[in-house]
């Protein structure tokens, strides 16, 4: 990603790790809520005047969300690191009310309102955004000359208004702020995704560990002639199942 302040263009994949990362976050301060003398030291304190002390908790506490997310089969990744599966999770309609049952207690919170009712409505704010990241064409999921003002912006204040003590990293901000304007001028967010560069990436890295050659000229070569040999018909159809016994 450009590290440009004035960049106006994301990775749709890693825009979709950094909002899993948040919802993590903000499903560890739901458990939290929990422990009311614990959650008390956290409510309402922005991340950047929490202690060391409260980070560090934090952290053991974001470990144990983690944990319940393999548990789920969602392969989370090692701490500071999460994998695309997670983000597919959470916009998945159909294990909202898992997630909920699982990582948010049923209790109201100081509006009145139960917990529950509130990330549920954010989570299916997460479905639209995931809907918007990942559409050939936009047009048939929004109207895209009002989606910053209408659609994302609110998302944004709404979620800052349910989750007061976490910010919004980058990824996120581009997401709200210029995701109507990629998708003016390229017609789609995916035309700057790297997940067909992370795909060649693994199997460049498969190859190198279980089938070049030891030497690093003969390993680019063997790497190559694996590439070459998925693009033929023959072995493509192996590859996807299609082969005729």
């Amino acid at each position: 990603m450009p590290s440009s302040a004035d960049a106006t263009h994301y990775d749709p994949l890693h825009a979709a790790i950094a909002w899993a990362t948040y919802i993590i976050d903000a499903f560890t301060l739901e458990q939290l809520r929990a422990y009311p003398d614990k959650f008390e030291q956290y409510e309402n304190k922005a991340r950047k005047d929490w202690t060391r002390e409260m980070r560090t908790e934090f952290t053991e506490w974001t470990k144990g969300t983690r944990r319940l997310f393999q548990k789920m089969d969602v392969y989370c990744g090692k701490v500071g690191q999460v994998t695309g599966g997670v983000m597919r999770k959470l916009a998945d309609e159909h294990a909202h009310e898992q997630l909920l049952a699982i990582f948010v207690p049923n209790r109201n919170g100081r509006d009145g309102r139960n917990r529950r009712d509130v990330v549920r409505e954010v989570l299916k704010d997460l479905v639209f955004v995931n809907s918007v990241l990942r559409a050939p064409d936009v047009s048939l999921v929004c109207d895209v000359p009002t989606l910053k003002m209408r659609r994302l912006v609110p998302i944004g204040r709404n979620m800052l208004k349910v989750w007061p003590e976490l910010r919004f990293r980058q990824y996120i901000h581009i997401t709200f702020e210029h995701t109507q304007e990629m998708i003016e001028r390229y017609g789609t967010v995916g035309l700057w995704s790297t997940e067909g560069s992370e795909s060649i990436n693994k199997i460049v890295r498969i190859t190198c560990e279980r089938q070049a050659r030891s030497t690093t000229a003969k390993a680019a070569v063997d790497i190559m002639y694996s590439i070459m040999r998925r693009n033929q018909p023959g072995i493509r159809s192996w590859l996807l199942g299609e082969f005729e016994y």
